[in-house]
């Protein structure tokens, strides 16, 4: 008798491991569901924009093939044999768009000028036009301004694209709120790596468990789900389900753009919109711990 008692023992507990194991693969996909759902907008902002910023160099090789073009008739013609004053280049310029500030002269024979120009490098004085470079070629020996058409549509995304992937702009607040959506992005990465590694070990939840942590994500946003589908037999619409992460994007959005429209105000309903997902992660995340 106590033999048989003991395998059924041994048993119990190897059940109870493989149920706590489970439990806790579904409270790790729950949460990676959640913060996936609400953060998905600023990620995919992130990815994006990532990926036109690794365009940069050829981008910036085209740009050079476009100076070249416009000082086509120069080709032929030797290096200059003294170079003019670098001041009046960009007197010349600052005559011409008075309203740009200067960031950079690149002399001639450099990456971003030709073998007879200075290349003059401004930007506007607005929020989103200060990330804007705009061009002015000078004779270096005669001082003579090369006009340049305005940038094509991929400079511009190329410029607009970096503050919305590193978050350098909106002032400290902004830093901060990217700072913590960095780290609730890692969590992201980090926890599903692990449900990964735990299932392919054969230690994650139960298919029925993963669907079911799945739904608890929305259900923690008070949406309707499949699971609640299938408990009450009610038919939900799509906008049903997915309408509160439908807001939170459009939140995301807004608070995403907003910072490069102006300062002051425009700063604050940045900081206010993107600070939504962070605080239903909060309260999403205490419901369920209450």
């Amino acid at each position: 008798m106590e033999a048989e008692e003991a395998p059924l023992s041994a048993n119990a507990r190897t059940t109870r491991r493989s149920s706590r194991a489970a439990s806790g693969a579904a409270e790790w996909l729950d949460l990676h569901n959640l913060l996936g759902i609400v953060t998905g907008a600023w990620v995919l902002t992130v990815g994006v924009t990532g990926f036109v910023n690794s365009l940069h160099d050829p981008i910036a090789a085209q740009v050079r093939v476009g100076f070249m073009a416009l000082t086509a008739s120069y080709r032929d013609a030797p290096p200059p044999e003294r170079l003019g004053s670098i001041d009046a280049a960009i007197a010349r310029v600052r005559q011409a768009a008075p309203d740009m500030a200067l960031v950079s002269v690149w002399f001639p024979g450099t990456r971003f000028s030709t073998p007879h120009h200075y290349a003059v490098f401004t930007r506007g004085n607005t929020p989103i036009t200060s990330r804007m470079l705009s061009a002015a070629l000078i004779d270096a020996e005669t001082g003579r301004m090369i006009p340049v058409p305005d940038n094509p549509w991929y400079i511009d995304a190329l410029f607009v694209s970096q503050p919305l992937h590193f978050g350098d702009y909106g002032g400290l607040p902004m830093k901060i709120l990217w700072a913590v959506l960095d780290v609730i992005a890692i969590i992201v990465l980090g926890s599903g790596l692990y449900l990964w590694l735990g299932r392919s070990r054969g230690a994650g939840a139960p298919r029925s468990e993963r669907r079911q942590a799945g739904a608890g994500a929305l259900q923690d946003l008070d949406l309707s789900t499949n699971l609640g589908r299938v408990q009450t037999g009610e038919s939900q619409s799509s906008w049903k389900i997915f309408r509160i992460p439908a807001w939170l994007a459009v939140a995301s959005a807004v608070g995403l753009a907003s910072a490069l429209l102006g300062d002051g105000g425009w700063d604050a309903l940045s900081w206010g919109m993107l600070g939504i997902p962070l605080a239903v992660i909060a309260w999403a995340v205490g419901r369920r711990r209450g």
